[in-house]
């Protein structure tokens, strides 16, 4: 989304994309799982997600793009008012994280086991994020974009603080 909407990819389809797609044996290397099924099948049981490195190392392949790991809800306004677009790691539905621990987890509490990405395009005056979101990400639904409250998605995001910006 975030890079069709700046404007790459226009000769690219989404599978051929997706094949580029590093994969590796946990989310810190590459893209665990299979992203063309969801959680089933050879997906059931397995984490299924990149993370900001890998991830903003690959759409450096297409567009610039830089890991935000660490950045604070100021740091990604000042991402937007550059004309940046952010892929921010949040949760499914906006519900409080739920963490499962891994062989590979780096910290003590795990990882987000109900994790999402999705992308940040806009702000307005009282900090609220316009998103993108190719998931139902308000449980209404509907998908596409919207409004979420800073309150809200800084409650999720906080958790981590995983995102990539890219320009």
């Amino acid at each position: 989304m975030a890079l069709k909407g700046l404007g790459y990819m226009n000769n690219m389809s989404l599978d051929e994309f997706m094949k580029t797609m590093p994969k590796g044996n946990t989310p810190f290397e590459g893209y665990m799982g299979n992203p063309k099924i969801g959680h089933i099948g050879e997906n059931t049981g397995k984490r299924t997600t990149i993370y900001p490195e890998p991830l903003a190392k690959w759409a450096s392949s297409y567009a610039n793009a830089k890991d935000l790991t660490g950045a604070t809800i100021e740091d990604l306004y000042k991402e937007l008012d550059e004309g940046r677009v952010i892929l921010a790691f949040v949760t499914s539905g906006w519900a409080k994280p739920v963490w499962k621990h891994y062989t590979w987890s780096i910290t003590d509490k795990g990882e987000v086991e109900n994790n999402h990405c999705l992308t940040i395009v806009g702000y307005r005056s009282n900090g609220d994020f316009l998103v993108n979101d190719c998931h139902d990400g308000r449980r209404d639904g509907r998908q596409g974009e919207y409004w979420i409250s800073v309150s809200k998605f800084s409650e999720i995001y906080n958790a981590r603080h995983y995102a990539i910006s890219v320009y």
